[in-house]
């Protein structure tokens, strides 16, 4: 075992060197052909195959090309799965990340927890300004997985070779330094209640005044009412909450974002980023929303995550032009 490999502990993992030794842990999950599906190679078939695998994390290791963890258990020693960085580029400061994990322990969490924990690793102690993963187009719950911790896909790579295959459709995610500490800031999702109204309301106005640079034309009062009696009525209202501070709010339906505002103090802290993905998760695969054309803000965080323009018109009671966007899972 090398002296300098950084062990990473979490909740329920220890990350941790892999070594000769868990050649047999290694081939139990490496030889499923479900797990090894979107890895790029055929399933493994001996030990040899799993030795030859372990010598790659090391040479990856000592070229300081990359790094490999093995995923265990707190309470049992044995490689359920493996998470790790791969051609770094010194000079840029940038990596691309994978894993794999046995399929006895999917749908548990236990991917998302190593993997944040080598992205956090990556970030504050590996000096990396980016990372990036490259996913297969079918590998849905990967995709899901990535863009929880914050990746925003940038593109679709066609026909794409690495040394250890080649693959069809590969979608491109990153996440930056700086978008990632945005992330850390700590806050929680909860339901709206009306406990929250006259909270939700300040800063619901304090950001669109902001943002359109025109005072709300209704009264706080009339606005309260149009929260609880009306915009809860048809949409699901969810709030940010940090320190029992409202500090974002979204209405939304299965095909329809309706209103999504952050605090004017907390823009650009993930927060936006968080509701969305609520959003997203819970809609048929298709959102549409409107936002002022004046709000460019709005345009720029919309269309980074995947929100494309269908219509333009002037369909509001400010009487302002604006903007009607699209989002599609594809």
């Amino acid at each position: 075992m090398s002296n300098y490999f950084p062990v990473i502990k979490t909740k329920r993992l220890v990350l941790r060197e892999i070594v000769d030794e868990d050649a047999s842990d290694i081939l139990k999950y490496l030889s499923d052909k479900e797990v090894m599906k979107y890895y790029g190679l055929e399933p493994f078939t001996t030990v040899e195959d799993a030795l030859n695998e372990i010598a790659w994390y090391r040479s990856i290791l000592n070229k300081r090309s990359g790094i490999r963890w093995g995923i265990t258990l707190k309470e049992q020693g044995d490689i359920i799965g493996s998470c790790g960085f791969l051609n770094r580029v010194h000079n840029h400061y940038r990596t691309e990340i994978g894993y794999e994990l046995a399929r006895d322990y999917w749908e548990n969490g236990i991917a998302s927890e190593a993997l944040g924990a080598v992205i956090k690793y990556g970030f504050t102690n590996y000096n990396l300004r980016r990372i990036e993963a490259l996913i297969e187009t079918a590998n849905v719950a990967s995709r899901k997985l990535i863009k929880k911790h914050g990746f925003v896909e940038e593109g679709l790579l066609r026909s794409y070779e690495f040394t250890c295959g080649k693959f069809d459709d590969l979608y491109m995610y990153s996440l930056l330094k700086q978008d990632f500490e945005k992330l850390q800031i700590k806050f929680n999702i909860i339901h709206y209640h009306s406990q929250f109204a006259e909270q939700t309301v300040k800063m619901w106005r304090d950001s669109k005044e902001k943002a359109i640079e025109q005072k709300e034309m209704h009264s706080f009062d009339r606005h309260v009412y149009f929260l609880n009696h009306i915009l809860s009525a048809h949409y699901k209202i969810e709030l940010a909450l940090m320190d029992e501070q409202i500090v974002g709010m979204i209405a939304y339906h299965a095909d329809e974002i309706s209103q999504l505002y952050v605090h004017v103090d907390y823009q650009g802290g993930g927060i936006g980023q968080r509701l969305l993905e609520r959003a997203k998760t819970e809609s048929n695969g298709k959102l549409i929303l409107r936002t002022f054309e004046r709000n460019k803000n709005a345009q720029r965080f919309y269309e980074k995550h995947g929100f494309s323009i269908i219509k333009r018109g002037c369909e509001n009671e400010e009487k302002l032009p604006d903007i009607t966007y699209e989002w599609t899972n594809k």
